[in-house]
């Protein structure tokens, strides 16, 4: 059974993810997303998202089996509206980041993600410590301090460039087998398709 997309992703929506009065100080100022048209099923049962490789567009259809870390990613990109609580959508995208890329991510990004998760009592890493007081000149994020809300959209901005990057560098890595999938569901599909004209017509030769 095929559900219809129920959620999109495209570049104002994401945008949106940011208060956009912090954008133009951002990594999403001028930002072109590599990836994009990207929607997900009722049930999150599969997602379909585009991509240019090598100058062509090519679009792909897969299902969690096919790929678990590009799906989880591509289905993070497609829900996460503009409308869910703001610490929710910085951890959202970067349990994806980290999942693909964990290497990637800088320590600034880092501390954030702990710090959100954990009171700031709990939090004893030196470096960890020192980049949320040089980013926020202190442990703990309160979002209803200018520089503190300023600062985690400016990180957030950050994070959704990264996923889109290293989704986009995965996707490449692994663009024949996602490739050779859709061709091999598309062959199953038509196989079904032959067995079910074949019953019909059993069927009917039986009435």
């Amino acid at each position: 059974m095929t559900f219809p997309p129920i959620s999109h992703h495209n570049e104002n929506k994401v945008l949106r993810l940011v208060q956009l009065r912090f954008i133009p100080l951002s990594k999403l100022k001028d930002y072109k997303f590599l990836i994009f048209n990207v929607s997900s099923s009722y049930k999150s049962v599969f997602v379909d998202f585009s991509c240019v490789i090598k100058g062509e567009r090519r679009s792909f259809h897969i299902t969690k089996d096919d790929n678990p870390l590009i799906f989880q990613a591509v289905y993070t990109m497609s829900y996460l509206w503009p409308s869910a609580p703001r610490k929710l959508r910085y951890l959202e995208i970067y349990k994806c980041l980290e999942a693909i890329n964990k290497g990637c991510i800088p320590i600034k990004l880092k501390a954030i993600r702990h710090v959100l998760s954990h009171s700031p009592e709990y939090l004893s890493r030196r470096e960890t410590l020192e980049a949320l007081t040089n980013y926020f000149g202190a442990y703990e994020v309160d979002l209803g301090i200018y520089r503190h809300l300023k600062n985690f959209y400016l990180a957030l901005a950050e994070l959704i460039v990264l996923l889109d990057t290293e989704l986009y560098g995965l996707i490449l890595k692994e663009q024949d087998t996602l490739s050779k999938k859709k061709q091999d569901a598309k062959c199953d599909g038509s196989k079904y398709e032959k067995w079910d004209k074949g019953q019909d017509k059993a069927e009917e030769e039986t009435k």
